[in-house]
Order: C-alpha cells, then structure tokens, then sequence
C-alpha cells in the first residue's frame, strides 16, 4: 500500500525523494541552483541538508505552491491552508501539548551568533534527558541534519518558526523509523585540518550572508570543478560543521582560520596520497610484532580551536577498527566528551582515565 501522508513543507528532500524519484523533476526544474538534484553525488548530499521549504526559498517560490506541486504528482489531495497562516512557518509541524514540567529548555541562538559550534552541548542535554522528557531547541536556523542524527536515536521533532533567525524545535522520545531512501549512516566527523600545500592557485567564494543550505551548496557546486592545481578559500562568519565530513568524504582536504574577527577561513584543496593528519604511535613501538589492541593514537587537542576539538577527537574515533585505541590529551576534564560519546556511540567503547589533572588530563579510549 503506498504512502498517503502529504508532503510537508518541513519534510526533507531525501525523504521526499525515497517515495518516487519523478519527484526530483518537479523540483529540479525550477531554478538553475535546484536542477543539480539530477546530478546523483549533488543530490545525495543536498537532500539530506534541504527542506521543502528551503528548496522553494531557493527558487524564489512560496512553500505552499512547492508542497501542493509535489502532492499533486503524488496524487494526493490536500485541504488548502487555513486563512491566516503563514506557511513559509506555521505549516511546518506545530509544537504539541507537552506539560512545562517534562520540557528541558537549551536555548543555543547566542552561541550561533557568536560562533560557537553548539552541538556537544546538544548533545549532552540530549544524553540527560529522562525517559518522558523533552528538549525544546531554540535556535537560530532550522537544524535539518540535527533530525537525521536524533532521529536514528529514536526522537521525533517537531518544529516552529518565530523569525528568519529564530526557531523552535521539540525533540521528543518516539517510535518513527528513519525513512526509506535515507542513510543509516551519519557522515563521520572530520579529522584535524592537515597542512595547506603552498603553490596552488587559490579561487574564492564568500557565502557570508547567505542563508542555509545555499552555503554548503554553492561550495560544492565550486568544489566539482576545482582543478587539482587550485585551492578553494571558502569564505563563512562560522566553522561551517556540516561541510566538513563532507569534505572528508569527497576527498578533499582543509584548513581553518579563524584568526580574523568576524570571519572564519576554510582553505580547501584536492587531497594528496599522502597523509597529512595524524600520526599513529604504538604503546609498544620496541615490538615490531605488537597486535592492534597494542597499538594506540595520540591525539593532543590542546593546540586545536575549540570548536574543532570535538570534530577532530570524533574524526579520530570514527577511524578505530574494533580492538584499536585513541589516547585523548587535553587541558581539562573531558567529561561532555564521553557524554556525547554515550549518545552517538553507546556501547562502543571504552573510556579509562590515565592522567587526571590538574593541568593535563590523558583519557585511553578503546574501540569495542
């Protein structure tokens, strides 16, 4: 029996998509920028980060006239909007009833602003909520790769926009499967920025001001036909997190800069056969012979930016073949780490503190 369930404004392109890929079609032939969803790699990436909604403001249509196009190729009849609603907000799903005292409130839109990467905090709040409570997100855009991760966790959301820069998002303990058609896979963390060659030809995009996903989608536009010869500067107000596994998984290469005010520089290149990035030790290097469970890798986040910290350690860890082990060296108690760790990877692994402060803190993490 085919799925009868409209389509939303909030549902996700890869979503959209899994029910029948004439589907892409109907989008894809109404803008330039959109027309790369026949692209296949272009599409795998852009559904997962795109909604509905997003989609018809990147082609400059109302989301209403977007959703009804694609439930009319669907076939499926849907009621026309109550007056007064504003669909581009309200027609995504609206909050539900939950009593105040099993709502958890984390309010992340001063941390965007300022540049901060939110997500470990996330996902701490996430790992400490109680069977029947539910975290209520405020934030600054609307956190679509956020509901694919939670969602393989067993949360739904729901969602509300206030503003352009401002909205809601109820996560809540749910049965919804993740849906036909979208990975089961979350895209591993990048590792550590490697080193820059020197003698490349730099071209440059500036996605400041942009509103997402044309920033990720305008640097991968770039990106496909970037020569080996030439860099790619990658212009953002923030550490663009998305981007970056992304980068890792297309293989390409990148370096942070975050020196300027107000500004954060991604330089990206074509990756070399050579490794750049991290440096395998063995706790046994006097035994050519040693197992893999001997063999561990240093990782010291101690000169790393603090919001690349946790996408290096996670980089490193997605890395670990069972039996294979990471030592953590950091400045302070990394306890939000193993929470996180908890809530991505329960069961994964195992965490044994080697040096405890005051001044360094060395943590053995081995891969189950």
């Amino acid at each position: 029996m085919s799925d009868r369930t409209p389509v939303r404004a909030s549902d996700i392109l890869a979503k959209v998509f899994s029910r029948d890929e004439a589907l892409v079609d109907v989008i894809a032939g109404h803008s330039p920028q959109l027309a790369k969803l026949r692209n296949s790699p272009i599409r795998k990436v852009m559904s997962r980060v795109t909604t509905v909604a997003q989609a018809a403001r990147l082609c400059g249509t109302s989301a209403e006239s977007l959703v009804a196009e694609l439930n009319e190729a669907l076939g499926i009849a849907v009621e026309t909007s109550v007056e007064g609603t504003d669909v581009e907000s309200d027609t995504l799903l609206a909050p539900p009833a939950f009593s105040s005292k099993r709502v958890v409130e984390l309010d992340v839109r001063e941390d965007l602003r300022n540049g901060s990467e939110p997500f470990s905090k996330i996902m701490a709040a996430v790992a400490a909520l109680e069977g029947n409570q539910v975290l209520h997100l405020r934030t600054t855009f609307e956190p679509v790769p956020l509901f694919t991760v939670l969602g393989k966790r067993g949360f739904e959301h729901s969602v509300l926009q206030h503003a352009p820069d401002d909205w809601s998002v109820w996560f809540h303990r749910g049965a919804a499967p993740v849906a036909a058609g979208e990975s089961a896979k979350v895209p591993p963390a990048p590792a550590a920025s490697a080193t820059a060659p020197g003698a490349l030809t730099e071209m440059r995009i500036d996605v400041r001001g942009l509103e997402p996903p044309e920033p990720l989608l305008r640097t991968l536009e770039a990106l496909e036909a970037l020569p080996a010869s030439c860099a790619l500067l990658h212009v953002n107000v923030r550490v663009p997190q998305l981007l970056l596994p992304i980068l890792r998984e297309r293989g390409f290469d990148f370096q942070l800069d975050e020196t300027r005010r107000g500004e954060v520089h991604v330089r990206i290149w074509r990756r070399s056969t050579e490794s750049h990035v991290i440096h395998e030790e063995s706790a046994m290097s006097q035994q050519p012979t040693a197992t893999p469970a001997s063999r561990a890798r240093e990782l010291d986040v101690r000169p790393i930016a603090p919001r690349d910290k946790h996408p290096s350690i996670f980089g490193m860890f997605d890395s670990l073949a069972p039996g294979e082990a990471m030592i953590l060296i950091n400045d302070h108690d990394p306890k939000p780490l193993r929470y996180q760790l908890i809530a991505e990877h329960p069961n994964t692994f195992e965490w044994t503190y080697l040096e405890e402060g005051p001044m360094v803190w060395r943590v053995r993490i081995d891969r189950k």
